[in-house]
């Protein structure tokens, strides 16, 4: 299905074990152009209660060997601008008026 294409989505969080992950930027500033830098770090304040994720996509990884699973990739869909948008419009050009010349 070409909705769940993987390069349509993004990662949002990781679960490794018991624990969360999300990512954090962090941005710098090198030579007056900004960098981000974006590192995964554990999440250590969750919300209370279920939460319920509409439209995401899941990977499982597994350990075989062990009969566990690793981890689980949460995956948001990342919205692309459309082509339309991004490209210009046609531009036309207007016969501009005549310079009058001093040899009349």
């Amino acid at each position: 299905r070409p909705e769940f294409a993987l390069e349509n989505y993004e990662r949002q969080n990781l679960i490794l074990g018991y624990y969360l992950y999300g990512a954090v930027s962090k941005v710098t500033e090198v030579f007056g152009k900004n960098v981000v830098d974006i590192t995964w770090e554990e999440v250590k304040k969750l919300p209370k209660g279920v939460m319920e994720l509409d439209n995401n996509l899941f990977r499982v990884y597994f350990d075989d060997k062990k009969g566990i699973v690793e981890a689980v990739e949460v995956l948001k869909k990342v919205s692309t601008p459309s082509k339309n948008k991004a490209e210009k419009p046609a531009s036309t050009r207007r016969e501009l008026p005549k310079i009058p010349s001093n040899k009349d």
